[in-house]
């Protein structure tokens, strides 16, 4: 299993796009019963996912199939807290920098996690946030933003990375709502290794 870091006008990317977008309808529509947009009956696709400067971690198994994805989205541009959640940060303080980035349309193949009897964080989720990682280097980004559900993001701060809880929590149809920021520094550099390790 590895991951690939893609831009999404790169060949890979366009290889794997339907299966990302089938993943993402899997995971947000039939498993998680959210209200997103869907397109060919199969396929979640949103507004971000036309902006430039787009990019996406991919996990691929040993015969290359898809596993995990994330997309990854400047704040400079459009990018979901900004423009979906932004009471989660009282509509203040809203960052449009060019070394913060937004996580979204974070997903891992159901199927894969029942395989393995996930208990905590499987190894797809740890890939995508290890390429999260090395994207941060190489961007020079020094956090991520996220939204994610208040359980698993409780989860996500156990892995010990440099990262806190920001702003209030939101209920969400059958959910609560939350947005995290996690630093990338060694600190979360090193959990990360660590946890992919164990």
């Amino acid at each position: 299993m590895r991951y690939e870091i893609v831009k999404n006008n790169e060949p890979l990317f366009e290889k794997y796009a339907d299966d990302i977008y089938r993943l993402r309808h899997k995971v947000f529509k039939e498993k998680l019963n959210w209200k997103v947009d869907t397109i060919d009956g199969d396929k979640e696709i949103d507004y971000f996912d036309a902006l430039s400067d787009l990019h996406y971690v991919i996990v691929l198994d040993d015969n290359d199939k898809l596993v995990g994805c994330m997309r990854l989205l400047p704040t400079l541009n459009d990018y979901m807290l900004e423009k979906v959640f932004p009471t989660l940060l009282d509509d203040k303080n809203i960052p449009k920098e060019d070394k913060i980035w937004e996580v979204s349309r974070v997903a891992v193949d159901p199927d894969y996690q029942r395989s393995i009897g996930m208990m905590s964080f499987d190894k797809a989720t740890l890939l995508l946030l290890k390429g999260a990682c090395e994207f941060s280097k190489k961007q020079k980004i020094d956090s991520y933003l996220t939204v994610t559900t208040d359980r698993l993001g409780r989860l996500l701060l156990s892995l010990k990375m440099d990262s806190k809880k920001i702003g209030r929590k939101l209920a969400m149809e059958d959910c609560n709502v939350v947005s995290l920021q996690f630093n990338m520094n060694n600190e979360s550099f090193d959990a990360i290794n660590t946890a992919l390790i164990k």
